[in-house]
């Protein structure tokens, strides 16, 4: 039975205001109420074109977006919405307005969540066809299995307004017309209200495949996985102008928060390094071999008008494939632009002096070098000019190195204050400081909410700072913190993103990693306050109490 409801002027979810009507259907039985179902639905009109990129409501705009396993770092595969929330909140606050599940459907609830968050969605089904990339992977299943599978993940997602591209697969190897073209009308005989493409990494370069481009040709939109290593935009927009552009896995630009690795202009890019402390640069100057850094990537996207946008792999640091340290003791990735703990990286505010409006100025490195050297500093930015001041001395308006987005100075160090004003029409609108740190004195802990939900489920995620006595993070510290707890609460994981820390995620310590870790707790299903008690050898260190209701 189908029924048709009309909404004569509906309010429009878009990503900056994401309105849900809410949908109930009853099924009754001689007047009786049987079974009810309840969804929430929005509606929005998203538009790919070969020409101008992308649009929504009518709203041209870039896909800003990130590549996300699902994974929840210390809390490992297991679904927590509040942990998925945290993610999205995240990347939402960089300006990240489209997320790709990479390679898998997602948990129901990211869904939810970013219906509410005003995040789009590419929604993407295979990482293998008939072709194995690994032993025992869904290659084995797919000739039974894959019409049911995508035909099951449109149908459960289709009310989603989030969600407005479906993806057959990833990087396919051994990859057929046939197949596609079945994937294709298994998705649309269920949807046909969005389009479907994939991503491919063999549109050129070193993995090209013709069929690649024969599959592009029959899909709605083209996935670019490492243009231009592995695609040009601008032969096949030239050659095929109606082709429907973006990036679906982009830089693949590797790094480890607060580690700096110099020169800064030295730009390395390999699937296998050697550095002695197996850990990737801050300055945006190291990447995968197939990549680029962030920068550059960027650029490449934002550039051409024709290209709907980016998904940059990858937004999360995720458990495994720890590139360009394939071996023990790294165990986790260095792709992220946010690391395993939730902790932002530098890069992060590269991004959003890219993708946010409001004035914003992030300096690095760190201020804890030592007498004689001349560190490299860069100002991410999005004002009109950013003047450097070491010690309240103004070291000069900073210089934007060819082809870079960010200021850049050679300051010799001196230990003290460097700050940063951002300018805009004649005026400071942001200001972005560090300062040299003494030695490790305090354990501060703060948690992201005040209380939580007493349900036995909801999470409160507590940072560890180790501080000097004047309060500044210590940048280099790496003391362990134990933590003991009391009151309707658990540990639930210990973190801190270092990739090649091995500790166990469900523990009760964990070391500072570059002066930070993380605690997860979590509620019991009883009210009460939960108080966490660090401590730390030679450090002070005081309770922090949450409140479960």
């Amino acid at each position: 039975m189908a029924q048709t409801l009309t909404v004569a002027s509906p309010t429009l979810w878009s990503t900056t205001s994401p309105y849900l009507y809410r949908l109930e259907v009853e099924l009754k039985t001689g007047g009786t109420t049987v079974d009810t179902y309840v969804t929430s639905l929005g509606f929005r009109t998203p538009v790919f074109d070969g020409s101008a990129g992308f649009s929504l409501n009518g709203t041209s705009m870039k896909l800003r977006g990130v590549d996300m396993h699902h994974d929840l770092g210390a809390l490992g595969a297991a679904v927590n919405y509040r942990a998925i929330e945290r993610q999205m909140q995240i990347l939402k606050g960089m300006g990240v307005n489209a997320i790709r599940t990479s390679h898998n459907p997602p948990a129901p609830e990211l869904l939810d969540i970013t219906d509410r968050l005003g995040i789009l969605i590419m929604e993407e089904a295979f990482d293998t066809w008939t072709q194995p990339k690994t032993t025992n992977d869904y290659s084995l299943y797919f000739n039974a299995w894959a019409e049911r599978d995508i035909e099951d993940m449109v149908r459960r997602d289709r009310n989603h307004p989030s969600v407005v591209i479906w993806s057959i697969g990833n990087e396919i190897n051994g990859a057929t017309t046939t197949i596609a073209q079945n994937l294709k009308n298994w998705v649309l005989g269920v949807d046909k209200t969005r389009p479907v493409t994939w991503a491919s990494n063999k549109m050129s370069g070193p993995h090209y495949t013709s069929v690649d481009h024969d599959i592009a040709a029959l899909l709605d939109l083209v996935g670019y996985n490492y243009a231009p290593y592995a695609g040009d935009y601008d032969a096949d927009h030239s050659a095929h102008p109606t082709w429907k552009l973006f990036g679906s896995e982009v830089a693949a630009a590797v790094r480890s928060r607060g580690i700096y690795h110099t020169p800064a202009s030295t730009v390395t890019q390999s699937t296998s390094q050697s550095s002695p402390d197996r850990q990737c640069s801050s300055y945006d100057n190291e990447a995968a071999g197939f990549g680029v850094p962030a920068e550059d990537a960027y650029s490449y996207d934002n550039d051409r008008a024709f290209v709907a946008g980016e998904f940059v792999w990858s937004g999360f640091d995720y458990i495994g494939e720890p590139t360009p340290y394939s071996s023990w003791p790294s165990k986790s990735s260095y792709f992220g632009i946010v690391d395993t703990a939730g902790f932002p990286k530098d890069i992060y505010y590269f991004y959003k002096s890219r993708w946010t409006s409001d004035p914003m100025v992030h300096l690095l490195p760190h201020w804890n070098w030592s007498a004689g050297t001349t560190v490299t500093v860069y100002a991410y930015n999005n004002c009109d000019s950013v003047e450097l001041f070491l010690n309240d001395v103004s070291q000069g308006v900073g210089t934007t190195p060819s082809g870079k987005l960010h200021a850049e100075w050679s300051v010799p160090w001196a230990s003290g204050t460097l700050r940063a004003d951002c300018t805009k029409n004649g005026s400071v609108v942001a200001t972005d400081s560090v300062t040299t740190a003494g030695s490790a004195a305090n354990v501060v802990l703060t948690a992201d909410r005040p209380d939580i939900h007493a349900d036995g489920k909801d999470l409160a995620f507590v940072t560890v700072d180790i501080r000097d006595a004047g309060g500044v993070l210590v940048p280099t510290a790496d003391n362990a913190v134990s933590f003991t707890i009391s009151g309707p609460g658990k540990l639930a994981g210990v973190d801190n993103g270092n990739p090649i820390d091995t500790d166990p995620y469900q523990g009760t310590s964990r070391k500072a990693f570059s002066g930070k870790a993380l605690v997860i707790v979590r509620s019991t299903g009883t009210a009460g306050t939960i108080v966490l008690t660090p401590s730390s050898s030679g450090l002070t260190a005081r309770p922090l109490n949450i409140e479960a209701y």
